[in-house]
């Protein structure tokens, strides 16, 4: 969650939903525990007409509870069912992008 950003409202998450990362050994997973509507506390710009949004977030429980986009290799959410397989590609996807990003 951004700076300057604030949770409106907590739901809990069906079972069987989670976020994907992108790792060289391949798809990871995290259970989404809950969803999180998130809003923009500021205010839209003529030139940044993107503040102020609304948005559901996932968040993963770990050693703490925390979103699961604030993760630079945050890739998606899988739904319940989904497996390791329908994955593969969106990480490979991202493992090639990221060869070529600046450090």
């Amino acid at each position: 969650m951004k700076p300057g950003s604030r949770i409106i409202q907590i739901i809990p998450a069906l079972p069987g939903w989670r976020a994907v990362y992108g790792a060289e050994e391949g798809p990871l997973f995290r259970d989404v525990v809950c969803w999180g509507l998130i809003e923009d506390m500021e205010e839209p710009t003529k030139d940044d007409p993107s503040k102020g949004f609304r948005c559901v977030e996932g968040f993963a429980a770990g050693d703490m509870i925390d979103t699961v986009e604030d993760h630079t290799n945050f890739i998606g959410y899988a739904e319940p069912g989904d497996t390791e397989k329908n994955w593969e590609t969106p990480v490979n996807e991202y493992l090639e992008r990221e060869k070529f990003r600046p450090a």
